[in-house]
């Protein structure tokens, strides 16, 4: 800390080497932040004691006759002729600090010495290192409007690979005799893996199909798509053949898990439930490939409750993998929910899961129609999860049987 003024008169001799000292110091050239700080220091210890000797000697001088005192100031004219030139400099140096400290770089001092040549060289400094900066910054902008432009078109293919997905999905839900029908599907990205679709089949059945792709994005909707074309060639080419595999879920399901096994990269997979509704028996029989089981919700107690049948491993992992089948009764009045597991996974603020319990809950309190209890899952599941994104597509088919 710089000495404090005192009322002890100052050798003028200690002004000047005290002054001599801060020249000293700032004329060694640019020594860092240490020797700024020296330098610093030393200039407040001599503007300290400089005010000293101006306190004493104006004491002095009170007290003295007028012959005393011309004497006094004649033989102190060098200690008062420095301090002169301190504060001088000090008022110079004051107002070329602030106009820098405003902006000015363009800042110079003549005549002050190395002083003045120190001041010049931290203003050069500071212009220098403004330069930079500004020439940095200009490449950064210039860098982020290249980010900005190939993250649109990134975007732009996102939203088109989106679209041609959606399109490959049913535009609106089958008219079946005796059943109402609901679905819904939201990808969590531009682009999902999720997959659901119907078939026509003989005597008025219908397949249902609910999918879902292991992982995100674009990758996992080239696979959706890849499990439609596969599903549909595979109806098609046994539609009315008199030798052709039955199109029941196993079958249905064997084959598809071959030509996924054949076609699709190493480390994915997908898990469906495929099943045949049948209108006139009201039944729903079905084959699960590593997919949550259905859910069905009860006509007389109004229960929702998952079903218990085996699945086997998803599609594209095991070749030559089989599948079992289990048999649904759909008496009027009953609900039937197929769903992929980004419903149950989803997350809320303090990172717990919706869960199976919270799903049968909202179908359980459901009205007994397809559209409400799809509503009833959606609106429990937003409500849980808040302001938090899902993380996972999202797909839902609700069949719901009619009076007769």
């Amino acid at each position: 800390m710089p000495d404090q003024a005192t009322d002890q008169p100052t050798d003028p001799t200690d002004l000047e080497e005290r002054m001599a000292e801060v020249l000293r110091l700032l004329g060694e050239g640019p020594g860092g932040a240490d020797s700024l700080r020296s330098a610093a220091a030393a200039l407040a210890e001599a503007v300290a004691a400089a005010a000293a000797y101006r306190n004493a000697t104006t004491r002095e001088a009170l007290a003295l006759s007028r012959g005393e005192l011309k004497a006094r100031i004649q033989s102190r004219g060098p200690a008062a002729n420095a301090l002169r030139s301190i504060q001088s400099t000090l008022r110079h140096l004051s107002y070329q600090a602030g106009a820098v400290a405003d902006g000015d770089l363009s800042i110079e001092i003549y005549g002050l010495g190395p002083l003045g040549e120190a001041f010049n060289r931290m203003a050069q400094q500071l212009r220098e290192n403004r330069d930079a900066i500004e020439a940095k910054n200009a490449q950064l902008a210039e860098r982020n409007a290249a980010l900005e432009e190939a993250y649109g078109i990134i975007d732009h293919q996102f939203r088109v690979v989106g679209d041609i997905q959606v399109s490959l999905l049913p535009e609106r839900p089958p008219d079946i005799v005796g059943f109402d029908v609901a679905t819904h599907y939201r990808a969590a990205t531009r682009a999902g893996g999720d997959y659901f679709d119907y078939f026509p089949l003989d005597d008025g059945r219908w397949g249902v199909m609910v999918a879902d792709v292991s992982g995100h994005g674009a990758p996992a909707a080239v696979v959706m798509a890849m499990t439609r074309v596969i599903l549909h060639i595979v109806h098609e080419a046994w539609s009315g053949a008199a030798d052709a595999p039955s199109r029941e879920p196993a079958p249905i399901l064997a084959r598809l898990n071959q030509e996924l096994c054949e076609n699709i990269l190493s480390g994915m997979f997908v898990t469906c439930c495929y099943g045949v509704l049948d209108p006139a028996a009201r039944t729903f029989t079905y084959a699960s490939a590593g997919h949550p089981p259905p859910v069905v919700l009860e006509a007389d107690s109004h229960r929702a409750a998952a079903q218990d049948a085996e699945g086997s491993f998803p599609l594209g992992i095991v070749e030559g993998a089989e599948y079992e089948t289990a048999v649904l009764a759909l008496p009027p009045g009953t609900g039937l929910v197929i769903y992929t597991d980004g419903i149950t996974e989803a997350f809320n603020d303090a990172q717990e899961q919706f869960g199976e319990t919270r799903l049968m809950e909202a179908v359980s309190a459901a009205d007994p129609a397809a559209s409400a209890i799809r509503d009833a899952i959606l609106h429990a599941l937003d409500a849980y999860r808040g302001p938090v994104e899902l993380a996972d597509d999202t797909t839902l088919v609700v069949l719901h049987s009619l009076a007769e």
